[in-house]
This record gives structure tokens, C-alpha cells and sequence, in this order.
């Protein structure tokens, strides 16, 4: 019996609706993978850069950054003694240390004479006695001028427990220095255009004089301590050599066993030609902080010879002529650069530190800088703590060395005798520094003399450190009263007012 008609076309429809379900549903789910896949785009290909190594300076900012200071396991020393050679940028580590005795109350070993050449007086005169002042506190701290060295009677002044420092520069610099600052061109006679080349075919024609600070033979030699007349019996052995004929074993016996001698009495012999790594040994073995070794440089100048370069010809004969200081620089430039080599990347990621925040505080204390606004925050790294640099503080960096002088004498008059008010009106000259003093200090003993040798602004600073003048004394001060005699309340320690 056959289905009838209807029937057939009813399972017909179904089927082709089920089948146009199906594929609704499969087109529906293939559009909806499809949209979940990212999309493929097109693109160019580029080169992938080399990953590098960070710089070493950004290696620095990421340590300044992510490592605390560690205080140094130590006690900051305050006993030291200074060979101040000449013309070594021994002026500029002087104040340093005239800084350092200045803010921790030191006693420095003081001239007796105030005249403008008192620095020399040591060197000159001898350290005697007479041309010292009596220490300030019943003892000394430090010895900072230029003196002809001798250990024993460094040790009378100090005690043993003193640090010995020194500072050497390289020989042809040196002369080239001395050449400028004390003129010897003119001293010498020479008119050509190029006088310190002509000076070196022949130092001996030219230099008849004793060896000493203003002479070119040997004078840091000199200056720490090798006799006259040694150097002038090795000048007499140099001057017969031929050319070509090595140094006697003599000459070269005599000067080893002079550099060993240094060598074992030095504590510290710092180099100009690398002053920052120099400044950073000296902040090691004195267990200082690293704002006490920031400096402005004393008594630099720009001169002709300065950048010239010397034939290799004449290099040697100053070396024959410079014999000894030749060889006492090249012994502790050496020495010098193995120890930091011992003491390893750390002394030189430090030394790299202090030069960046050293531009960063002279740029800070440039009068005409724009940026120079408010304090300077330094920020903590492994090797300082956080401090700010004031302008006081900028001040006391900028110091001359003949106004430190002067302070630290008036304060050590002041420390041993009784104030004596009288002398106020026995002032021979007025000024504005002793306007200040004979308003605010006992004893006006030296402010001609400070008038002298200090700004007005130096004076003040330093009253202020004396605590003459005080940031309470304010027009809010309790003194400050109203026409009727009422005074103001000011802020208590408790929060009352």
C-alpha cells in the first residue's frame, strides 16, 4: 500500500528544514571561532634590536637608587698633618681641611703673624715656638700650611696618633705651573716666543738659584724634606753625565732610599693629576663623610703653556735636569693606582659618585646660575648619607684662605682670654664688619683684620656659626613688643600657644 501524498511531502519538509538548522547553526559557530582568533594583519618586519647592557651610568643611577648607605665601620678622625708641596693644588685641599677644623671646632697649628705671606711663615721661619699660637683647646688637630717636612717634629705638635698626607704632581705640569705663577720667564730672562721651550734645551743655564719652592730642580723633593745640599751634590753627578752613560748607582741609591723613607712615613700621598680619586682615599682613611672633601678650586689659572705639548727631546732632558721629583712621583703615581686597583670597582663606582654630586653642589653654589634656587637635596647612595647643601654651607666652600685664617685666629684668641670690651672703642678703622662686631661680640680684637680678608657676607656667616647672630631672633621675637608693651604669643614645644 503506497503512503499517501501528503504524508511523503510532510517527512520532505522536515528534512530540509532540519538541514537548513544544521547549517545555520554550523555557519553561526564558525563565525563566532572565527572572532575569537586574533585577527591576522599584515605587518613589516623590523630589525629586533641587541638587548645591551646598561650603561655605566645608568648602573650608577640603579645602585644610587635601589642601595642604602652603610656607615662605614669607623670614627671620623680628626688628627692630620699636611706637607703642603707648591703648586700641587695643595691651596685648594687646604681648605678642605681649614673647612673641616672650622665647623668640628679644631685646633689648627696658627701662624703668629697676620700679614697677607703669614701662610709661608713656617716654611720660612721654622716651626718654632715663637711663630705659633698656643693651641686652642690644650691641643693641636691639625697642621695644614706649607712647612718644611720632618716627621719628629710633625709628631710633637700631633701626637702619634696624626695622619701624614702629602700631594705630588706630575714633574713637566709642575714646572709648566711654576712657570706661570712665579713668572720665571721673566726671572730667567727669557723673551722668545716659546721661553719654557727654550728653558729646557738648558735649565742649567737659566736656573742659577738654590733649590727651594721657586726653583725647577727637584722642588717637591725639596719641599718634604731631602737636604740642600743632597740635591745639589745629585745636580753636580747629573750635570757630568754623558750623553747616553746611565745614572750612577750612586745617585739612584741615594734617591730609592729617600722615597722609601716617604713611603713608610706617609699615610696618604695624593696625586693632582687624578684629584677626585686622590679626595676619595682621603675621605677612607680619615673616615669622613663625603660633603667634607667638596671643594672650589684655590689658585687655578689659565695660562699659553698649559696645554702645550713638549717634544719627547726635551722631556728628557727635564727629566736629567728633575731627576729626583721624577722619580718620587712616578714611584707614588704608581702605588697610588695599585691600591685602588686592590681596592676594586667599588673605589671607582664611589669616586664616579662624588664627581656627580660635585657638579651637581658647585653648579648649585654658581652665583649666575639660573638653576640656583632654594637648597640642593643630595640623595642617599651606597656611599653617603641624604644631605642638603645650603647657601651657607655654599658660602664656607667659597671661603678665601686668608679669610679662614683670620677666623680661626679671632677664635682662637677668643677661646684663651677673658672677653675685654674696651677694645671696642680703641678701633682704628671703621667698617661694616666691625659695626657688626661691636654690636653682637665681646671681643673685637680682629675685625680690621677680618674686614680685611673676608666679605661681609663671609663675616656674617660666620657670626652665625658662632651663634653671635640666631635664626630666633625674629621680629616675632618675645622682645618685640607693641607701642602699648604687648608682646606677641609665639608657638610652644607642646603645641599651646
Amino acid at each position: 500500500m503506497r503512503p499517501p501524498v501528503c504524508l511523503f511531502k510532510a517527512i520532505l519538509g522536515l528534512a530540509v528544514f532540519t538541514a537548513v538548522v544544521i547549517t545555520a547553526v554550523s555557519l553561526f559557530t564558525a563565525r563566532l571561532e572565527t572572532s575569537r582568533r586574533p585577527v591576522a594583519v599584515q605587518v613589516q618586519l623590523r630589525e629586533i634590536p641587541t638587548v645591551r647592557p646598561p650603561s655605566r651610568e645608568q648602573q650608577r643611577v640603579f645602585e644610587k637608587d635601589t642601595i642604602k648607605f652603610s656607615p662605614p665601620n669607623c670614627t671620623a678622625r680628626t688628627k692630620l698633618a699636611l706637607t703642603k708641596t707648591h703648586k700641587t693644588g695643595g691651596t685648594t685641599l687646604m681648605q678642605i681641611f681649614h673647612r673641616f677644623a672650622y665647623l668640628h671646632n679644631l685646633s689648627v697649628v696658627l701662624p703668629t703673624a697676620t700679614h697677607p705671606g703669614r701662610m709661608n711663615l713656617f716654611y720660612l721661619k721654622g716651626l718654632t715656638p715663637q711663630n705659633y699660637l698656643p693651641p686652642q683647646h690644650g691641643r693641636y688637630d691639625m697642621l695644614i700650611y706649607h712647612t718644611k717636612y720632618h716627621k719628629d717634629n710633625y709628631t710633637k705638635l700631633l701626637g702619634k696618633e696624626a695622619k701624614f698626607i702629602t700631594i705630588l704632581r706630575e714633574p713637566l705640569s709642575h714646572l709648566k705651573s711654576q712657570f706661570n705663577f712665579f713668572n720665571l720667564a721673566e726671572k730667567f730672562k727669557l723673551t722668545g716666543q716659546q721661553p719654557l721651550f727654550q728653558f729646557l734645551q738648558n735649565p742649567g743655564l737659566y736656573d742659577h738659584g738654590r733649590t727651594g719652592s721657586h726653583g725647577t730642580r727637584s722642588p717637591m723633593s725639596k719641599d718634604l724634606g731631602m737636604p740642600r745640599t743632597t740635591l745639589e751634590d745629585i745636580g753636580k753627578k747629573m750635570e757630568t753625565l754623558k750623553p747616553g752613560e746611565p745614572v750612577k748607582a750612586e745617585v739612584l741609591a741615594t734617591i730609592h732610599s729617600f722615597v722609601a723613607r716617604i713611603s713608610k712615613e706617609m699615610d696618604l700621598v695624593m696625586i693632582t693629576d687624578y684629584y677626585d680619586e686622590s679626595l676619595v682615599m682621603l675621605k677612607r682613611l680619615m673616615c669622613w663623610e663625603l660633603r667634607d672633601i667638596l671643594y672650589f678650586k684655590m689658585l687655578s689659572f689659565s695660562y699659553e703653556s698649559k696645554g702645550d705639548n713638549i717634544p719627547p727631546w726635551l722631556v728628557e732632558k727635564h727629566r736629567k735636569w728633575d731627576i729626583v721629583d721624577y722619580h718620587l712621583y712616578e714611584h707614588f703615581n704608581r702605588t697610588f693606582w695599585q691600591k685602588a686597583y686592590q681596592l676594586g670597582e667599588d673605589f671607582r663606582a664611589e669616586t664616579d659618585n662624588f664627581k656627580d654630586i660635585h657638579l651637581q653642589v658647585l653648579k648649585h653654589c654658581t652665583v649666575d646660575n639660573p638653576r640656583n634656587k632654594g637648597v640642593l637635596v643630595i640623595s642617599e647612595s651606597r656611599w653617603n648619607p641624604s644631605f642638603t647643601v645650603t647657601y651657607e654651607f655654599c658660602t664656607l666652600l667659597k671661603y678665601g684662605q686668608l679669610c679662614y685664617m683670620s677666623l680661626l685666629y679671632d677664635r682662637n684668641l677668643r677661646s684663651r682670654r677673658k672677653p675685654n670690651p674696651g677694645l671696642k672703642s680703641k678701633l682704628k678703622e671703621h667698617s661694616p664688619h666691625c659695626a657688626l662686631c661691636e654690636r653682637l661680640v665681646p671681643d673685637c680684637t680682629m675685625c680690621v683684620k677680618i674686614s680685611q680678608d673676608c666679605t661681609l657676607n663671609e663675616y656674617i656667616t660666620h657670626l652665625f656659626f658662632e651663634k653671635q647672630l640666631s635664626h630666633f631672633d625674629s621680629s616675632l621675637s618675645k622682645n618685640r613688643r607693641t607701642i602699648n608693651g604687648q608682646s606677641q604669643e609665639e608657638f610652644n614645644a607642646d603645641g599651646s600657644s
